[in-house]
């Protein structure tokens, strides 16, 4: 899948986190996807979904840039890219999310 993933630094709080469109929502069976993000959020501690217009996305939580070290951060880069490529597979595959077409 071609997925976009936005990094983000807000120099005004020194933070660094990073989101990407996963899908579009499903025409069927809605409830049991977001019964499925809100118990994989439940699980995650360093990301989480979300939905906003019409789409599904994974957000990291936002680390201090003293904290997003040259080594940790490409690991944690790294483990992120790996939960959208995998999450968007199992959205579509599973939860009858659309691919995301985003015109990007």
């Amino acid at each position: 899948s071609n997925l976009s993933i936005h990094i983000d630094y807000r120099p005004e709080t020194d933070y660094v986190g990073a989101s990407c469109v996963l899908c579009q929502l499903p025409q069927q069976k809605i409830a049991r996807l977001y019964s499925y993000l809100l118990g994989q959020n439940a699980k995650m501690p360093r990301a989480s979904f979300h939905v906003e217009d019409g789409y599904v996305a994974l957000s990291t939580a936002r680390v201090k840039s003293a904290d997003f070290h040259e080594d940790t951060g490409f690991r944690l880069l790294k483990n992120y890219i790996e939960w959208c490529h995998r999450y968007s597979e199992v959205l579509i595959n599973r939860y009858y999310c659309i691919p995301a077409d985003i015109g990007e």
